[in-house]
């Protein structure tokens, strides 16, 4: 199920299709992805899912992910 923020129109499948396969492939983050796509992360996690598509989060991910934290 994919959840539309307020006043957003439906996104466009080739995005998040052309967005996935990237993913897939290890070239970008799902975070990346859904950036791609036009559609929120959870969003983007759930399609995934759906998909099949194995959720992939790596060590270098995660110190990326604490460094962009720690300049909140």
């Amino acid at each position: 199920m994919i959840f539309l923020e307020n006043n957003a129109s439906f996104p466009d499948e080739n995005r998040i299709e052309t967005a996935l396969s990237r993913y897939r492939e290890g070239k970008i983050t799902i975070g990346r992805a859904a950036n791609i796509a036009g559609i929120p992360l959870r969003n983007m996690i759930a399609i995934a899912a759906m998909k099949n598509i194995p959720f992939q989060y790596s060590l270098d991910d995660l110190r990326e992910d604490s460094l962009a934290i720690d300049d909140i």
